[in-house]
């Protein structure tokens, strides 16, 4: 939670029920400062309705046809910044465009949890944002062995860069 002004508060913790809280369990609260940063990120596919599905084995492309590629980022405790995204060592022929992307409520974890309540959502969950990546094997590209394809991201503040950070590495290949 983020105070708007300085001041004097009471923070009182309890449970909803009386099932899974009481005077023998320990809590821990850390207070401190915002720390502006992004949180997690992953490169995912999402479909037009919100759903997600993982790339985490392979992505083979036909010549001259293309696949889009999801990258969901959370900017953490007030992160302002713009996150660029690279993707470095794609097979020859093989060439990534951004693309305008969809915008659902998305989950980064699958987590069913995330799901449930909506409200006051934005003073638990970070803000998300969604990136589309279209890798297009032009119509000539030969025939290749999976290329390990590093998918990174470099945060961007005031014109500031930071240091770059490995997102996802994924083996790509051209197919007939």
């Amino acid at each position: 939670y983020t105070f708007k002004e300085a001041g004097e508060f009471t923070l009182r913790i309890r449970d909803l029920t009386s099932r899974r809280g009481g005077p023998g369990f320990a809590y821990q609260v850390l207070v401190r400062p915002q720390i502006p940063h992004i949180g997690q990120v992953a490169a995912v596919t999402i479909s037009p309705k919100g759903d997600r599905r993982d790339r985490k084995g392979h992505l083979n492309l036909k010549c001259g046809q293309s696949t889009s590629l999801d990258v969901i980022t959370e900017r953490e405790e007030g992160f302002e910044g713009d996150v660029a995204i690279r993707i470095e060592d794609l097979p020859p022929g093989v060439e990534a465009f951004p693309a305008s992307a969809i915008q659902p409520d998305v989950s980064l974890t699958g987590n069913a949890y995330e799901d449930r309540g909506q409200a006051h959502k934005e003073r638990f969950r970070p803000d998300r944002r969604v990136d589309s990546i279209v890798l297009v094997a032009s119509d000539d590209a030969a025939c290749t062995e999976p290329h390990q394809v590093r998918i990174s991201a470099l945060p961007i503040v005031q014109g500031n860069t930071g240091k770059p950070f490995l997102i996802h590495e994924i083996p790509v290949m051209v197919v007939k």
